[in-house]
């Protein structure tokens, strides 16, 4: 492949989901892999077990005496003092989306779009593909179960499977064959300013779809009409989508249904994940892979009861008589919504205990009321201090300002070092931790608590 000439790369911001696997990507390639980090993490701990050598300083001394590529997170920011040696020295000087760009050339690339969604439905993805006999590369913006990884490799793969950011607009650089939309809700608005922007760039990424390819899109979405590739619509239960379900049953945390792709129908499929909108996904996923190649009721049945979940997607990390622990990303009201959702009906008979920390402050302030009406919906709230990301604080912006919106008798805000402590009493029945900042580093502290509580 051209793009693996590269002898040694460097990552600004290796502990990133998607710039980890990148880094394995190389190391899969034989490249010498050297990155930076701020921090340490169980990512950067996988990597240097891969043989990657990672610092924790922003020292250009550090750096290795020749890089042939530098690729960096657009979190890095412009006064580090590595980017900005490697910019003074010419190193060829990337963003991981352009590299993502380049490397999605070389195959039949599905992308995988939206502000909600995607991660699972791009993991969903991979899984089916694979488990129908398909060679595949797959990058993920989580962990998926089945892969126990971020992404997935395999020698003469047919199929790259690419979770698409939207973020920083990243997205524009692939071109994909098909391409799957979830969701356009606003998001991000301190890149895109308003809802506007981000559906048009949006739009931007249907253009970069590859002449005669397919989009397919979740038909609640408004997309530009286009006889330059096919374009196909899908719902969980929207008979009027070209893609949909119908005989849902939902028993034991898993769903059987038909699902319905053009003209055909496939009947008695099974899907062992909770959620009407990660149903939703697999349908999508479904849908691209039937795309690619005629499969049995039987061979599609087997591929996506195959699939295990994905690290911090509904993740039950604890379950006793008492109390179930779940780990879930949600960080935008959209996605509060349908996790409270998917537990209720999961747990419909038991009280609901939110921990959610706010990830960013641009994000808190434009969603406040949302956030704080979404949140309302479950039993017990405990806020934590908003993760600021990329960001520098705003004034009047905190936890405390959202903890005022939310209508509820039980709320309160904590810092992270008296979180585990809330659980001593033994009174809760299901806790969710939400957030995308690194709340995942709490949730192994109120896991033991619920532990030692289970054996008293």
């Amino acid at each position: 492949m051209k793009n693996i000439r590269h002898k040694t790369v460097y990552f600004l911001g290796i502990g990133g989901i998607g710039m980890s696997a990148l880094a394995k990507f190389y190391v899969e390639h034989e490249a010498n892999v050297y990155g930076y980090d701020l921090t340490p993490s169980h990512i950067t701990d996988e990597l240097t077990k891969q043989g990657v050598k990672i610092h924790f300083e922003d020292n250009p001394s550090l750096l290795p005496p020749k890089i042939d590529l530098a690729i960096y997170t657009p979190a890095i920011p412009k006064n580090h003092k590595e980017y900005n040696f490697l910019k003074k020295q010419n190193v060829k000087l990337l963003k991981r989306a352009q590299i993502l760009g380049e490397i999605s050339e070389e195959f039949n690339t599905i992308a995988i779009a939206g502000t909600h969604g995607k991660t699972t439905t791009t993991a969903i993805c991979a899984q089916i593909f694979k488990a129908a006999g398909h060679k595949i590369n797959a990058f993920i913006g989580g962990i998926a179960n089945n892969f126990k990884s971020n992404c997935f490799f395999e020698n003469k793969a047919q199929f790259l499977i690419v979770e698409a950011d939207e973020f920083d607009r990243s997205f524009l650089t692939l071109s994909p064959n098909t391409a799957i939309i979830t969701s356009m809700d606003a998001d991000h608005l301190d890149i895109y300013n308003n809802t506007e922007n981000l559906i048009s760039s949006f739009y931007d990424f249907i253009e970069k779809i590859k002449p005669g390819g397919t989009l397919i899109y979740h038909v609640s979405l408004k997309v530009p009409e286009t006889h330059r590739i096919n374009t196909l619509s899908y719902s969980v239960n929207n008979s009027e989508a070209d893609i949909y379900a119908s005989n849902i049953s939902y028993r034991q945390a898993s769903y059987t249904f038909d699902l319905h792709f053009k003209d055909k129908i496939f009947k008695n499929l099974k899907f062992n994940f909770s959620g009407h909108h990660n149903l939703e996904n697999a349908i999508a996923a479904c849908g691209a892979l039937l795309l690619q190649n005629r499969i049995s009721e039987i061979e599609l049945s087997n591929a996506l009861s195959s699939f295990q979940g994905v690290h911090r997607r509904f993740e039950i990390v604890f379950d006793s008589e008492k109390t179930t622990l779940i780990d879930d990303y949600a960080h935008h009201p959209t996605e509060i919504r349908n996790c409270l959702s998917s537990i209720k009906a999961k747990y419909p008979d038991k009280k609901i205990t939110v921990v959610f920390q706010p990830h960013l402050f641009s994000r808190t302030q434009n969603f406040a009321d949302d956030f704080a009406k979404a949140l309302s919906a479950a039993d017990r709230i405990i806020l934590l201090n908003i993760y600021p990301a990329r960001e520098e604080p705003i004034k009047g912006i905190d936890s405390q300002f959202l903890l005022d919106k939310i209508q509820s008798s039980d709320k309160k805000l904590v810092n992270d070092a008296q979180l585990a402590d809330q659980f001593k009493d033994n009174s809760h029945q299901v806790i969710v931790m939400m957030g995308a900042g690194n709340i995942d580093r709490l949730v192994p502290l109120v896991k033991k608590q619920l532990e030692t509580n289970s054996t008293l």
